[in-house]
Formats: C-alpha cells, structure tokens, sequence
C-alpha cells in the first residue's frame, strides 16, 4: 500500500510539471489479481482527491474486471452484435431485401469490426465464452 501511495505521488508530481492534473471523478483504480479480497480498501487519497476502487473498469471501450476473466466485454459485445444482427436480419431476405454485396458490406463494417475490437486482449478469455461469439458470427454469415 506505501509503494502505491509512492506511485500515485510520483504520477501527480509528474502530470503537475506537465500543468496536467488528475480528475478524481474520472479515475477509478482497479486491481488486476485473482484474490478474493483486496488489501487496498474502499478508496485512495491523491492529493486530497478520493479515487474510489472497483471490481471492474470501461477502459476505451474495453471492460476489465479486476480477475481479467473477460467474461463481462464478452457479453457487452455479444449484446452490441445481436442489435446489429438483427438489423441485418431485418434488410435481408431470400426473396427481397439488399443484394449480398451491401449485406456483405453491412456485415464487415460493423459486425465484423465490433467483435474484432479488441480481440487481441480477449483472445485468451475460456473457449466457452469465445464461442458465443463465434455463433453469433456464423450466424451473421
């Protein structure tokens, strides 16, 4: 815990020379381990700013949680598909709707990219929840 008060120190001091400073009501520290409990508490002071700890953190569209299981991006973004699924279900019929190519189209720009955002980090999530997102995508196809 010192070494961390020592950390977020050095981090202000640093942002301070730079005339940055650090919005508490923006930051959230989370602590990636897979430990049931946390030596760390409810929250942290930085320079009498109160950062409050969670389980899990929206990080650039990427969610976190602190065991780095993946599991909740995994359903964030399978719902997100499903929205776009239907609507290309929607558009798209055997006897009417857009022709394969603009459904082809559809499909990479926004179903393709939603699920590929971010797969470098989730890549290693279990196998069962990487395969939602893999019937969700032959479903699309």
């Amino acid at each position: 815990l010192e070494s961390l008060d020592r950390a977020a120190g050095s981090l202000r001091n640093f942002f301070q020379n730079l005339g940055l400073s650090i919005s508490a009501s923006k930051s959230v520290i989370c602590a990636f381990t897979r430990r049931r409990t946390l030596p760390l508490g409810e929250s942290i002071v930085l320079g009498g700013m109160t950062i409050p700890c969670a389980k899990e953190v929206k990080f650039l569209g990427v969610h976190l949680t602190r065991s780095l299981s993946w599991n909740k991006h995994i359903d964030e973004t399978a719902t997100k598909v499903e929205k776009y699924l239907n609507l290309l279900r929607s558009f798209t019929s055997t006897k009417w709707g857009a022709d394969p190519q603009t459904a082809l189209l559809f499909y990479t720009s926004t179903i393709r990219s939603i699920m590929d955002f971010g797969s470098c980090f989730y890549s290693a999530a279990c196998k069962t929840k990487l395969s939602v997102l893999d019937r969700l995508q032959y479903q699309a196809l």
